[in-house]
């Protein structure tokens, strides 16, 4: 685990506005694990990697509106 993608990964889940029990869905589902603190690097990347394609799927709706 790495102290900066935790950082990016939290940053990331505001930005998006992700609540607390839909991110811990996203932890979950990505990894099997609900704490990003059990995340190997990996499997941050691989979260982190989910995130910033969600953001750009919001991003894109929200300039079709």
């Amino acid at each position: 685990m790495s102290a900066a993608q935790i950082k990016k990964l939290h940053a990331l889940k505001r930005e998006i506005g992700l609540d607390d029990e839909t991110y811990r869905k996203i932890l979950r589902d990505l990894t099997g694990y609900e704490s990003s603190t059990a995340l190997s690097k990996d499997q941050l990347s691989k979260v982190i990697e989910y995130l910033i394609a969600k953001q750009g799927e919001l991003k894109a709706d929200m300039t079709k509106e």
